[in-house]
């Protein structure tokens, strides 16, 4: 019987492995929106860039309140069904989007995408680490199947957004209804997972699953509050998660924010609608073969690559504001560097997001790495949020090329007092840790 349930797990986990590269293709964002996002809220909502920046701040306020409900729902309910939930929310995400007719409608609609993104935020790398066997080719393993999945997911939209480009001409809601039909997609193809139990070859106790699972869900509330509490004091303890949950929050917080502003940036230096399209697919061919060389990156820069990736990104968005408020240089001229300059955003944020998910998943258990995933998103919320709120003042009264210069000195500034408090923190070996860095047992 027990060799029966092994086989089954070694079934699963293949299956999981497999399918979740696809379903990264099809999921991991949303496909035929980003290109026209911005457009379709302007030009056919009606909103003003403040006004969008101002309702997108509510997005990790609300990730913020929803991260424990929605973590306890993920160990309650399990992986899959969880992720087949926050699919479901993305859907109802765009159809009030579509919807909507004032700001106050894009602040609830933000409400059903942060449920959607903080389920599958947690769920979603989690079930891949779970379906991976645990030997010591296991970060490398989940590299590779992350960075190939989210390689697909670049070159797919890559050609929906070429595609949503024109639609939008043609008209502003069918590329729309595209991107809920790939929602719906994703929330089907989350059927299609198993849930696998633990870490199975050695379970041990630090993998138990959690004990308070089958209590009511306001009373586990309060037992996920006090787990959540130990393991800050773990993360606080360990100088490792600190340093890399402290850049990342500054970090997520400058490219949330650059999604939106360099979208407004060739609005105002008045580029067609139609082009819209082309460019970000390009954004996104680059992205996929950036994110695909994950891997190779980091074993070509070691402990280097956070800092190179994000003065490279701080520099480009500096040199991309000074371009875009020049005066007197041909329009042609103007185009070319500051959309070659926006392409450096997607050459790092291809890779990063595969790279931060594998520094904070080494040295854990499957239950740790889901209390490590709650604690970051909570202060990657905390501090989008407040960063939001002060940028759509600064928009309201600047203009985006101005605002994208501010923020890039800024940032850079911030993030090298950063890197200086990381460099003997994060990169070393792993017999150059303390164990406060690589043992989590105790919370047990």
């Amino acid at each position: 019987m027990e060799n029966a349930n092994e086989k089954n797990i070694v079934k699963y986990r293949k299956q999981n492995q497999k399918l979740y590269k696809i379903y990264k293709m099809i999921s991991w964002d949303l496909l035929f929106y980003y290109a026209i996002s911005f457009l379709f809220l302007n030009q056919e909502k009606g909103l003003s860039t403040s006004q969008i920046i101002f309702a997108d701040a509510f997005y990790p306020l609300f990730k913020l309140i929803l991260q424990i409900p929605s973590t306890i729902l993920i160990e309650k309910l399990g992986k899959r069904n969880s992720l087949i939930l926050g699919n479901l929310s993305l859907a109802v995400y765009i159809l009030i989007v579509m919807g909507l007719s004032n700001t106050l409608g894009y602040i609830i609609a933000n409400i059903f995408c942060a449920i959607g993104f903080t389920i599958k935020g947690t769920a979603e790398s989690n079930l891949l680490y779970d379906s991976i066997e645990n030997t010591e080719k296991r970060r490398t393993i989940f590299s590779k199947i992350d960075g190939f999945g989210s390689a697909l997911y670049y070159y797919f939209d890559a050609i929906t957004a070429v595609c949503s480009g024109f639609l939008f001409v043609v008209n502003a809601y069918i590329p729309m209804t595209l991107c809920l039909v790939c929602t719906v997609l994703s929330m089907l193809l989350s059927f299609q997972f198993k849930d696998i139990p633990t870490d199975s070859q050695a379970s041990t106790d630090e993998d138990n699953e959690n004990p308070h699972k089958h209590l009511p869900f306001f009373k586990q509330i309060s037992f996920y509050i006090k787990d959540l509490r130990q393991a800050f004091k773990f993360i606080l303890r360990s100088n490792r998660l600190r340093a890399l949950i402290i850049f990342n929050a500054v970090f997520v917080s400058l490219i949330s924010l650059i999604i939106t502003l360099r979208r407004s940036v060739l609005t105002e230096l008045n580029m067609p609608n139609a082009y819209f399209g082309i460019v970000f697919a390009i954004y996104g061919l680059v992205a996929g073969f950036a994110s695909n060389s994950s891997a190779k990156m980091q074993k070509s820069l070691g402990n280097q690559t956070l800092s190179f990736l994000s003065i490279f990104y701080c520099t480009s968005l500096i040199l991309a504001g000074l371009v875009a408020i020049l005066v007197g240089l041909p329009a042609f001229l103007i185009y070319f560097l500051v959309l070659t300059l926006f392409t450096v955003h997607s050459i790092i944020t291809g890779p990063y997001y595969t790279l931060i998910k594998q520094y904070l998943g080494s040295f854990s258990t499957s239950s740790m790495r889901t209390k490590i995933t709650s604690a970051n998103l909570l202060v990657e919320s905390i501090t989008r949020t407040l960063i939001s709120f002060v940028v759509s003042y600064l928009t309201e009264h600047v203009s985006s090329a101005i605002s994208t210069l501010i923020l890039g000195i800024v940032f850079l500034i911030v993030l090298l007092f950063v890197l200086s408090y990381m460099k003997s923190r994060v990169g070393l070996k792993p017999e150059e840790y303390p164990e406060s860095d690589v043992k989590f047992n105790e919370l047990y």
